[in-house]
Order: structure tokens, then C-alpha cells, then sequence
């Protein structure tokens, strides 16, 4: 048991890459101000340039997010909570804080991971596309990723 935990130390010391990787930037934005993504695959590519703003605010309060042609789910919800809204009592310990203090915004480190409110993250329907469109989940979601400290965020909307 010495011999490899030992063997073990000794890798670690030798090649640290073993335990984690840098990666590069390779100047993917998902800011719906300034949005990149130049590895995109060249296929459909305009539908994933996000425009999609996921911390819009009418000046004091942040907005709900508009779902489109999601009644198979849902017939009853044309919109999903912003789970940072002040009003959200699902998730406190990120909604009771002051509008100029949430974290959640791309100059915090936060992208847009997916979005699945009916339309594509650059605001086209799915149901435009009908080939496509059978590829997506009826449940509506944002997935929001910190790329400064590795937090990734998993929001769904329950029906009610």
C-alpha cells in the first residue's frame, strides 16, 4: 500500500497536468450585448449566437421570460420566473439580494450555457424549424455556467 501511494505522490509531483487542465479562451461570448462564438459548427450556426438576456430589468425589478408555443408542457404558463427576481421565494439565498449586487451577470464570469424557452438563443421559434424542433425538450430550462469559478446553475420550470 506504500509502494502506491507513493507511486501516486510521484506522478503528481512529476506531471501535475494529471489533476487539472487550463483551458484556453477561444473568445466564445454568450453576452447578449456582444455576443461570439467563432467555433461554432458551420451548420444552423446563426441559431445559437445568443441574444437571449437572461438579466433583463424594467429599472427596478428583473423580468420573467417570455415562452414560446411550450402548451404541450405547459398550457397554462406563457412565461418562466427569473429565478434572481426579488419576487422568486424558490431560491433566497440568490433573489433577496439588491438588484446592483446579484451575481449573474456576463461581466461576473456568467455565460449562457442552454436555453430551452421555445426559440433557439438567438430568438428564432422552433417551431420555424420543424426538423429541429423535435430535438428539444418540452420542459422549459436555463442552464447558466460561471466560467470563473465553475459553477454551473440548473433552472426548470415546474408546471403549475
Amino acid at each position: 500500500m506504500k509502494n502506491l501511494l507513493s507511486i501516486f505522490l510521484i506522478i503528481l509531483a512529476v506531471e501535475p497536468s494529471v489533476l487539472a487542465q487550463v483551458c484556453t479562451d477561444q473568445g466564445t461570448s454568450t453576452n447578449p450585448e456582444s455576443p461570439s462564438s467563432p467555433t461554432a459548427p458551420s451548420i444552423n450556426s446563426e441559431h445559437w449566437l445568443n441574444t437571449f438576456n437572461w438579466y433583463e430589468d424594467d429599472g427596478s425589478s428583473l423580468l420573467n421570460f417570455f415562452m414560446y408555443d411550450m402548451f404541450a408542457y405547459s398550457p397554462n404558463q406563457t412565461s418562466m420566473s427569473n429565478p434572481y427576481s426579488d419576487v422568486n421565494a424558490l431560491y433566497p439565498h440568490i433573489s433577496n439580494v439588491p438588484i446592483d449586487m446579484k451575481d449573474f451577470r456576463p461581466e461576473n464570469g456568467w455565460e449562457l450555457f442552454s436555453v430551452n424557452l421555445g426559440a433557439f438563443p438567438n430568438g428564432e421559434l422552433l417551431t420555424d424549424h420543424p426538423p429541429l424542433q423535435s430535438n428539444f425538450s418540452q420542459i422549459p430550462y436555463l442552464i447558466l455556467y460561471n466560467k470563473n469559478r465553475g459553477i454551473l446553475r440548473l433552472f426548470a420550470c415546474k408546471e403549475v
